[in-house]
């Protein structure tokens, strides 16, 4: 069984107001903390209480006891959504592709806002993710407009907005992958001739980078 923590409705509160929670989330935290509080005015437990055992705070599951797959439904939908990811990429390819990328990203983020913030399944929305990510970069790079680092920047800032918006931690993940796209747009334009020569160094010191931040936002 996963680690509990617990939370004052204050922390409740904030949570909710940050969509952490969905307000059906924070309304039966607050009322498994009620059950656990003295009856006002008496000093004696809740008898709502005894059924529980007794706590400072809600429950909630523990965050860094993450559960990826709730249920094989969330490995079936997430295959269902890679196969339609690869669907409308192929549709779109046919069709010209492009700017079309934008729309196929505008629908994976349809997606992410459903399995992200009401659903709350985790794998889903890695695959709308993910796929968000991919319809973004490649729709920009088929803008004749716009060059490669305009392009990558506008990716990182997508990814950004997207993660605030659903705010699962796995989607910083994709913005450092974003941020690569771009380390790599502005070598390959500065510095072409170091980006081929010395490109095992840049991977590496990338690499370590990412792992230190990673760290420090463990910490």
């Amino acid at each position: 069984m996963a680690e509990l923590t617990h939370m004052t409705r204050d922390q409740i509160d904030a949570a909710e107001a940050a969509g952490i929670l969905s307000p059906k989330q924070a309304k039966a935290m607050r009322s498994d903390l009620a059950a656990r509080e003295p009856v006002p005015g008496s000093g004696t437990p809740n008898p709502a209480s005894k059924s529980v055992p007794k706590q400072a705070g809600a429950v909630i599951g523990d965050e860094d006891n993450l559960r990826f797959l709730r249920s094989f439904g969330d490995v079936f939908i997430g295959v269902g959504l890679v196969l339609l990811a690869l669907g409308v990429s192929a549709v779109v390819a046919l069709l010209g592709g492009g700017p079309l990328f934008l729309l196929a990203a505008a629908g994976s983020y349809g997606l992410a806002e459903f399995f992200g913030r009401h659903k709350r399944s985790h794998f889903p929305t890695l695959i709308t993710a993910l796929a968000f990510l991919v319809f973004v970069q490649t729709g920009l790079s088929g803008l004749t407009a716009i060059n490669g680092v305009v392009a990558a920047v506008i990716t990182v800032v997508a990814m950004a907005l997207f993660y605030a918006r659903i705010r699962l931690p796995f989607c910083i993940a994709l913005i450092a992958v974003a941020l690569l796209s771009l380390l790599f747009s502005l070598l390959s334009q500065v510095f072409p001739t170091m980006l081929y020569s010395q490109f095992g160094l840049v991977l590496i010191l990338s690499g370590i980078a990412i792992f230190a931040v990673a760290l420090l936002y463990d910490i």
